[in-house]
């Protein structure tokens, strides 16, 4: 019920992932949806290797040291 095109500006809007599936909800609402509708959206961070390989600490002066 929400047509492809209209996801990428409906989460860009938003100023979380909360109010974007929020809105996409809704939108889905608004065009006939009714029941069971369920939005899951993931944000995908990648990460520098040094905050991989030492995930509480780390930073970027030791980059060049392995």
């Amino acid at each position: 019920l929400v047509k492809d095109e209209w996801i990428p500006p409906i989460v860009a809007e938003a100023p979380t992932l909360e109010q974007a599936c929020t809105d996409l909800i809704d939108t889905a609402k608004a065009h006939g949806g009714d029941d069971n509708i369920t939005c899951l959206l993931v944000k995908i961070v990648k990460q520098p290797w040094y905050k991989r390989l030492f995930p509480g600490g780390g930073n970027k002066q030791w980059q060049n040291s392995f």
